[in-house]
């Protein structure tokens, strides 16, 4: 049996090759079809990777609240608050944590996190910046804020300070014990209170 990684590889060097045949046909010249078909197949394996990633970062914690960075090792407010949200991660281990760098190579982060000695759980790479694109971000470091049931509660953009991001993980807290005890509270408060 092919393992899910040989399929998408498989899927995406057939499509690269449709397609090349198609565009060297429709266009009368002649297309190097393996070269497209590295192109598409190594494009498409990028995307599916990096969406791979994401979802089992997030799946990972079904029903637990999820704060979600985007960041870059370039950015200095990142570089500030990393260390803070590395703290947050350990000390509330009922909220998952996802970083999300954008727009750089494996390389740059690794380089980065070993010279800050930095250890994060749910690292992800988005070496083309699709993720703060899809969510309309041109700023760095956002912080995204989603109770358990995957709904966005908060949005913060710019640096975290320690007793920031404390306060918004306390609301954030207060929000899913309420639920779980039974009670409401109004969405809309803890948003209008949150963009200071």
């Amino acid at each position: 049996m092919l393992s899910p990684t040989v399929v998408v590889v498989l899927a995406a060097v057939l499509l690269g090759e449709t397609l090349a045949l198609w565009l060297g046909r429709r266009a009368k010249v002649d297309v190097d079809r393996s070269v497209v078909a590295i192109v598409l197949a190594g494009a498409l394996i990028a995307r599916l990777a990096f969406v791979w990633q994401w979802r089992t970062a997030y799946l990972a914690a079904p029903g637990r609240p999820t704060v979600l960075n985007l960041w870059a090792s370039w950015c200095p407010p990142c570089r500030r608050e990393m260390p803070i949200l590395r703290e947050a991660q350990a000390n509330y281990p009922d909220i998952n944590f996802v970083f999300v760098n954008q727009g750089e190579s494996a390389q740059q982060v690794h380089r980065y996190l070993e010279e800050q000695d930095l250890t994060l759980s749910n690292l992800l790479l988005d070496p083309q910046g699709q993720t703060a694109a899809s969510l309309g971000q041109v700023a760095f470091p956002t912080t995204y804020l989603f109770n358990a049931a995957g709904r966005l509660i908060d949005v913060r953009v710019g640096e975290l300070t320690a007793a920031t991001l404390a306060e918004r993980l306390a609301r954030l807290t207060a929000l899913e014990g309420s639920k779980k005890a039974g009670k409401r509270l109004p969405a809309q408060r803890l948003l209008s209170s949150s963009h200071r």
